[in-house]
């Protein structure tokens, strides 16, 4: 058995990660405009990518299986494309770590950028925190208060409701 069907497969997985990059540079443009329901939108797209992604990666440990049980006798449980790549000859060897360095490259890029998208969401709850704080915050008193005379908080009053 040909190292073929392997490389389709990862083919596919490079294709899948390249389009779900794509996902997430357009996620880095939604949060900076804060459009939620577009982001629902693309957290399905991306749902559906990851979903496809794992079904390859099923796959490609089935296939790589299958290719090595044919070149060694060594029963691998869970082979990685590594272990593909020392008993493939020697076209199927430039195929298959042409594959994995782009593949390991766009998972390099994706990591990045959805390190930055969760900074970005960071950023974003603290400022709905810090709007909420302004909006009801929590003081005890709003104004100075004689000694001895007592000072009753009303419960739910915000800075806009206070009285000058």
């Amino acid at each position: 058995m040909s190292a073929e069907t392997l490389i389709q497969t990862l083919e596919k997985i490079l294709f899948l990660h390249k389009s779900l990059n794509q996902l997430a540079k357009q996620k880095t443009e939604i949060l900076k405009t804060g459009d939620t329901a577009a982001l629902n939108n693309l957290l399905k797209e991306e749902k559906k990518h990851i979903q496809a992604i794992q079904k390859f990666e099923t796959e490609r440990q089935q296939v790589s299986i299958a290719f090595l049980a044919r070149k060694q006798s060594n029963d691998f449980t869970n082979p990685t494309i590594e272990d593909c790549i020392n008993f493939a000859n020697t076209a199927e060897k430039i195929k298959l770590t042409r594959i994995k360095s782009k593949l390991q490259q766009q998972i390099k890029i994706l990591s990045n950028q959805n390190e930055l998208n969760q900074q970005l969401l960071k950023q974003s709850l603290q400022f709905v925190n810090l709007s909420l704080d302004i909006l009801k915050p929590e003081i005890d008193t709003y104004n100075y208060e004689r000694p001895g005379q007592s000072f009753q908080y009303e419960e739910g009053r915000s800075i806009f409701n206070s009285k000058a």
